[in-house]
């Protein structure tokens, strides 16, 4: 699943409501997500929000661009 968010509506509070909503809505206690390596942007948005790294650089196909691994305990779960 990936979540994105439309260039004009950036920086107005719409990626973090999207992932909010989504993780109220998870009955399990902790939720992992992998971004690019170099989407600074992004993973200021996942740090902000209570994001820790597991992995800073994993590629999940040789060859190709490294993603990192995060991870986040959802006060919300079940």
């Amino acid at each position: 699943v990936d979540l994105a968010v439309a260039p004009q509506a950036r920086d107005q509070g719409v990626g973090s409501a999207l992932m909010e909503a989504l993780l109220a809505a998870q009955p399990c206690p902790r939720a992992l997500l992998s971004t690019e390596v170099s989407n600074a942007g992004e993973r200021r948005l996942y740090e902000r929000h209570g994001w820790s790294y597991l992995h800073h650089g994993f590629a999940f196909n040789p060859g190709e661009q490294p993603y990192v691994v995060m991870r986040r305990e959802l006060a919300s779960a079940r």
